[in-house]
């Protein structure tokens, strides 16, 4: 009986287990853009793009096989204005228009625009360093999703080696 239960019982833990992957699988895009792409950013908030785009890509080596560029564009508004005629909630949306080319064939692979919307609330009427913080984060994080966004587009996308127009 014992043996049984013994054996059902790992027979369920195996059929459970079954679905896991790695927390670090890396798609075939991935894998090949990763320190071989070269970035170039413009526009609103660039530098905080770069330094997203970096973690994500890497560093690029000597000679880096891909070039993407990208050009941002920001625009704040007041979502919710009290009686009193002051915001207490903004809306953040970002713009980012990226190109990424095949620099061995000198052409352009693949581009993509994409949108994030975020919102922050103000903390107080005056300065205040909490809404400075809580707006701060707020557009790393639509950055953040809108880079990852266009890195799982780049994912799904079939060839890296296919041009669709020369640049």
């Amino acid at each position: 009986m014992k043996k049984n239960l013994f054996i059902l019982g790992v027979l369920l833990i195996l059929n459970n287990c079954g679905g896991f992957e790695f927390a670090y699988k890396t798609q075939n895009n991935e894998f090949l853009t990763k320190n071989t792409t070269i970035t170039h950013v413009d526009g609103d908030d660039a530098n905080k793009i770069r330094v997203l785009l970096v973690d994500k890509f890497g560093i690029h080596d000597e000679f880096p096989k891909y070039r993407l560029t990208v050009s941002s564009l920001k625009t704040e508004t007041a979502e919710v204005i009290k009686k009193d005629a002051t915001a207490s909630k903004f809306k953040i949306q970002y713009l980012i228009s990226y190109n990424f080319y095949n620099m061995n064939k000198n052409c352009k692979v693949f581009n993509k625009e994409i949108t994030t919307l975020s919102t922050y609330s103000v903390k107080s009427s005056g300065y205040s360093f909490g809404t400075d913080f809580s707006k701060d984060e707020s557009a790393t994080n639509s950055i953040d999703k809108n880079i990852n966004e266009f890195i799982f587009s780049l994912n799904t996308f079939a060839s890296l080696n296919k041009c669709i127009a020369n640049d």
